[in-house]
């Protein structure tokens, strides 16, 4: 977040809002409250996640796919602790196993979206 341009954060942001809290809204939820949690706690956990990737920047440990792989997968566990708290999705176990299809399509979705703008 703080070493990339504010518009590629942005579409970063953007792009995981669109997905995880569009794939929330089809496969989980359409009720108002539900759906703006799921954006709010993208939201918290999409900069949080950012501000763990930069300062893993400035560390001796560095950026790395184990701290990407870390990074997403904590991600996912605060997600569908997040959900499973707030009772967006009542059990523990569907709310593991959608945090993790959403996750996955949001980062499916954002490396096709930097194949075609070439980055």
């Amino acid at each position: 977040m703080f070493f990339t341009p504010l518009w590629f954060y942005l579409k970063q942001l953007f792009t995981t809002l669109i997905v995880e809290v569009g794939l929330f809204y089809m496969l989980v939820s359409k009720k108002p409250i539900n759906v703006i949690s799921a954006a709010t706690f993208n939201v918290f956990t999409h900069i949080s996640l950012n501000i763990f990737f930069s300062y893993m920047l400035l560390s001796q440990i560095g950026y790395n796919i184990y701290v990407y792989i870390f990074g997403e997968a904590m991600v996912t566990f605060i997600e569908a602790v997040l959900y499973y708290i707030s009772k967006c999705i009542p059990k523990f176990k569907r709310a593991v196993f959608f945090s993790m299809i959403f996750n996955i399509a949001s980062i499916v979705v954002g490396q096709i979206i930097n194949l075609i703008l070439g980055l």
